[in-house]
């Protein structure tokens, strides 16, 4: 809703009025009681100018003018992702043996624990449920304890975006898709275990943590997973949007001051 979006963007800590400017010029000159999806993307790119850019009007041509022709319609992705203090910035030295400590782990503490595997639903759409009691102590968790429900495609769908983000990092071992015999008994329990091992492995690892992937796999209730979920399939839809919108704004003369 609108009243949760404002409070997430006042985490990027920039002044009201600059994020009141940033919402109506997400909704296109016009304030709207909540953003949707493609509105979202625009105000999170609107933020991080803002953040980059203190003082500056805040508006799509803005953008543009400071981005330059050469990257065309490609204007208002050169930005980086806002900052709202969800992510840790410890520098870490990958050069080994030049005397600088390096972790593999973060110094903060997280243990998860996978205690029920239980079917639910009959049928063609049974599936195992999972519930994790998660106890975190990571400067960027929201709760330090919580306990969440989770399927095993929730697994899968966060294993393939670590892949697609770190490809040359070593991930876990994620226990493979079985299509026969997937509610056994043994079946169940030896994928319970392995999945504990997968995701304690992800959630100490200090480059893989700090990811908002598996913030939110760690955090979220089942709806505000499959928000998430939705939200970085449509990543590339959003963006052509944003691209769209910027090129209209021109072609019709919008000015951020109209």
């Amino acid at each position: 809703g609108g009243t949760e979006g404002a409070a997430f963007f006042r985490r990027a800590c920039i002044d009201d009025s600059v994020l009141r400017e940033v919402w109506r010029q997400a909704c296109g000159g016009v304030s709207k009681p909540c953003l949707e999806i493609q509105e979202w993307f625009i105000a999170l790119k609107l933020i991080s100018f803002a953040q980059k850019n203190p003082g500056a009007q805040i508006s799509l041509n803005s953008i543009a003018a400071q981005a330059g022709p050469q990257l065309g319609q490609d204007s208002i992705t050169y930005l980086p992702l806002p900052n709202f203090g969800i992510q840790p910035w410890n520098k870490v030295n990958p050069i080994l043996g030049s005397g600088t400590e390096v972790f593999m782990f973060p110094r903060e503490s997280c243990t998860i624990s996978i205690d029920k595997a239980e079917p639910v639903g009959t049928g063609m759409s049974k599936f195992i449920m999972y519930t994790l009691n998660v106890s975190t102590s990571l400067a960027h968790s929201q709760r330090p304890l919580c306990t969440i429900q989770r399927r095993y495609s929730d697994f899968r769908w966060l294993n393939k975006y670590l892949r697609k983000r770190f490809p040359s990092t070593v991930l876990p071992p994620l226990p493979s898709k079985k299509y026969i015999g997937n509610f056994d008994a043994n079946f169940i329990e030896a994928r319970r275990l392995d999945l504990q091992y997968y995701i304690n492995n992800v959630a100490r690892h200090s480059k893989l943590s700090s990811t908002l992937e598996v913030q939110v796999m760690l955090d979220a209730t089942r709806k505000g997973l499959q928000d998430f979920k939705n939200l970085v399939e449509k990543d590339l839809v959003a963006f052509t949007f944003i691209n769209r919108a910027l090129n209209e704004k021109e072609i019709h003369g919008y000015s951020g001051n109209e």
